[in-house]
């Protein structure tokens, strides 16, 4: 319905157009502002910083510095260490956000209170 964005940006955004149909996909979906990508070297900057601390759990530094930046607090992922980092408030400050394995993937997108968890508008 258009609440909840894709956001992109950084290491993440360069994993997942590595897949052509991914590719294809979002450029559809950032003209349909159902997608929204973050500057990449904001977000490299901060995975940096975040990697520099050693507080993660997992190895997925470039994930939380994406949700830093943009502000991003739904998280779709079965990874446990991704998890508990997403939950830590030294890594994820501020506002709580929601996690659902990629099993529940149908549930978040038809749950209407997950709207505000990614409605954040980013310049640039």
């Amino acid at each position: 319905n258009g609440h909840v964005k894709l956001v992109v940006g950084g290491e993440l955004l360069r994993e997942l157009e590595q897949n052509w149909d991914f590719k294809r996909w979002l450029r559809t979906a950032l003209v349909r502002n159902i997608a929204l990508s973050v500057n990449d070297d904001t977000v490299d900057a901060e995975t940096d910083a975040i990697r520099s601390q050693g507080i993660c759990r997992s190895n997925d530094a470039h994930v939380l510095a994406l949700a830093r930046v943009s502000g991003a607090r739904l998280l779709l992922t079965n990874d446990d260490a991704l998890q508990q980092d997403f939950r830590d408030r030294k890594i994820i400050p501020g506002t709580r956000g929601k996690i659902y394995p990629q099993s529940g993937y149908r549930e978040f997108l038809t749950d209407r209170r997950n709207r505000n968890l990614c409605s954040r508008a980013l310049p640039g």
